[in-house]
């Protein structure tokens, strides 16, 4: 391919020839004074004489200086024209066929739409815009909006093909946030205030590298605190609706977006995980939130941080089996993960395979880090066996539960629970002394009544109606309950009567 000066020069000499071919230097027609008339085809050339423009063809002029004159005329894609003219007094008809320069074709797209395009600084028209037969090589192209920085880049433009730009132009208000955050790059709050502006413009994309930037700084520890506490501020905000965006979930689902791409560049930052489960799962977005659970409970161990709440949401909205295999995964590398084993608890529970579920309560119960928490789950572990009808094993695990609680409120509940099993067994002595147990830790006196009742009738069965009798009477002195107090006073009637009959 020639040079483009090379193509230049050569069509010059071209036009230069078309122009002696067709009028010489001109055609004189008598009378004193000199009128010019110049004529181009194509027209709405410009015209320069001496240096100076004259006008855009057609154009007549009059009065004009005999002699000998430089003329130039230049149109966009076409070569210049330049040579001398001969201007005699009388009527001077000056005619020039311009030619066009070979070149390409450039398409120019922006957003918005309608910005004023200048190519080798004259305008072209407005976007979007295809400009075609440009020559070949470098032209500086400039977008200009009203409101928006302008943009400026160099285009090449090549023989016989389309050049594109698709130009997204950015407003002041942008161009101002991004020039504050060059000069403070670790300045997190800007690039959230940014975030903000590009939402209320609808422009998730540029929202989504904004906070996932913001959150990517806040992740390092140096980071100043101030500019943390800002952040999480921010971010609560709009996830409780504090910012009215017209865009709806919109923008949450950007921010969300920025969450779930922060934890690429900073994995091992655990409260990341939380947020982009939580968020993720609450806008519908189950995939991304589970694919983020899923590389959470893979990269950490148990951490009372990494909230069961969160992981709540996506074991009921995503896919159990995927996810039960990852929990799975995750036991295997790490038998004594306690929240994994919870999780994989509840999902085999939901399942009704109750056989694992026992296990899995058996391994959580022996990882529990408090008492309460092992006293609980015993408990849940003997409703279990209840379940299966398997009372002495609930039994077991009741009686476990009642030595692990330190609290007498659950103690009394949980001996509650062993009373029913050993019923169950028909294990009437056991039962008993359960029975004295459990109204001994009940502190709610009309509930201890209410026990007592139960436990009487249960002492009326075996034989032992003195001690009925005097449990009776102790509900009569401590109730007040007008129901309770009526099924005492019915029971030592029955027992008067059956005593009576005998």
């Amino acid at each position: 391919m020639k040079s483009r000066r090379t193509e230049v020069g050569l069509f010059a000499l071209l036009a230069v020839a078309v122009v002696a071919a067709v009028v010489g230097l001109g055609v004189v027609l008598g009378g004193g004074g000199a009128t010019v008339i110049l004529e181009t085809n194509p027209e709405r050339a410009s015209a320069y004489v001496d240096g100076n423009f004259i006008g855009t063809t057609p154009l007549t002029r009059e009065h004009f200086p005999t002699g000998t004159h430089v003329l130039r005329v230049t149109k966009f894609g076409h070569v210049p024209l330049l040579c001398e003219i001969e201007i005699q007094a009388g009527k001077n008809l000056l005619k020039y066929d311009l030619v066009e320069l070979p070149g390409g074709t450039l398409e120019i797209k922006s957003t918005p739409p309608g910005a004023e395009v200048f190519i080798d600084g004259e305008s072209c028209g407005w976007t979007p815009l295809t400009v075609k037969e440009l020559t070949t090589g470098g032209h500086p192209v400039r977008l200009s909006l009203v409101n928006y920085i302008d943009w400026m880049e160099t285009v090449n433009i090549e023989e016989d093909k389309t050049a594109k730009l698709d130009v997204a132009l950015t407003t002041r208000t942008a161009a101002h946030l991004i020039a504050a955050i060059k000069a403070n790059p670790k300045a997190a709050v800007y690039r959230v205030d940014l975030g903000h502006y590009y939402i209320l413009r609808s422009e998730w994309k540029q929202a989504e590298d904004a906070f996932a930037e913001a959150l990517v700084l806040t992740a390092n520890e140096s980071q100043n605190a101030y500019y943390q506490r800002r952040l999480r501020q921010e971010i609560q905000n709009i996830f409780s609706r504090q910012f009215e965006y017209e865009s709806g979930p919109e923008g949450q689902k950007a921010v969300a977006r920025a969450f779930l791409r922060a934890l690429k560049s900073v994995p091992r930052h655990l409260d990341y995980y939380g947020y982009a489960v939580y968020y993720a799962a609450e806008l519908g977005m189950t995939d991304e939130a589970q694919q983020a659970l899923e590389t959470g409970i893979l990269t950490f161990p148990y951490d009372e941080n990494w909230t069961l709440s969160a992981l709540q949401r996506v074991r009921d909205r995503g896919n159990p089996d995927q996810l039960l295999n990852t929990l799975e995964r995750r036991i295997r590398k790490d038998p004594d993960d306690f929240v994994s084993r919870f999780q994989r608890m509840t999902l085999l529970r939901q399942r009704g395979r109750t056989d694992e579920v026992i296990e899995e309560y058996e391994h959580l119960a022996r990882l529990a880090r408090s008492q309460e928490v092992k006293a609980k789950l015993l408990g849940k572990l003997g409703r279990e066996w209840e379940r299966k009808d398997e009372y002495a094993k609930a039994a077991q695990a009741y009686q476990r539960a009642v030595a692990a609680e330190t609290s007498k409120k659950e103690k009394a509940s949980m001996q509650y629970n062993l009373v029913r099993a050993l019923e169950r067994q028909k294990r009437n002595g056991e039962a008993l002394a359960a029975w004295e147990e459990a109204v001994r830790l009940q502190e709610n006196v009309e509930l201890a009544c209410r026990w007592r009742l139960d436990w009487a009738q249960l002492c009326i069965g075996v034989g032992h109606k003195d001690k009925a009798h005097s449990i009776l009477n102790d509900v009569l002195k401590l109730s007040k309950d007008d129901n309770t107090r009526t099924r005492a006073q019915e029971l030592l009637q029955k027992m008067k009567a059956d005593g009576d009959e005998t």
